[in-house]
Order: C-alpha cells, then sequence, then structure tokens
C-alpha cells in the first residue's frame, strides 16, 4: 500500500462566486481546479503549490487530465 501525504490548503488568489469551484482533477504536471465565475481554469504546481490562472472565454463545469492533455468542459450563461 502506498504512502499518504499530508492533508494542506493552497487558496487561490480569487475568491470563489457562487458557483465555488467545480471539479478538480490531477495530471499533466499540475493539480487541475476550474473556477466556473472566474472564467479560468487555476493551475496548481504540486512541488511548490504556485499557482497559474488560464483564463477562458466561457465558464469552466468541468477539467479532467487524458493521455493528450488537459479538457475543460465550458458552458456559455444566458446573460
Amino acid at each position: 500500500m502506498g504512502e499518504t501525504g499530508r492533508a494542506g490548503r493552497i487558496s487561490l488568489p480569487k475568491t470563489p462566486d457562487p458557483a465555488g469551484i467545480t471539479p478538480v482533477a490531477a495530471g499533466a504536471g499540475g493539480i487541475w481546479v476550474a473556477v466556473p465565475d472566474d472564467r479560468a481554469v487555476w493551475r496548481i504546481d504540486p512541488k511548490t503549490n504556485r499557482t497559474t490562472r488560464i483564463a477562458l472565454r466561457y465558464h469552466p463545469w468541468g477539467v479532467a487530465v487524458g493521455n493528450e492533455g488537459v479538457w475543460a468542459v465550458l458552458r456559455a450563461h444566458n446573460e
């Protein structure tokens, strides 16, 4: 059985609004967090905990990591 890590907290420099944070995925060299109200996917470097914001045109409602990269499901709001 593998070792378990110590729980920690990493704050994004953005306060999630009502939609909060949707899925979190791990792989492709990072931890990926979808933040719909920010219209961004955030990458957390697991070695340094440094965050990088990746702006999107639409609201991300899902994020997944596969062999070919990081995938986000986007949703346009009726505004």
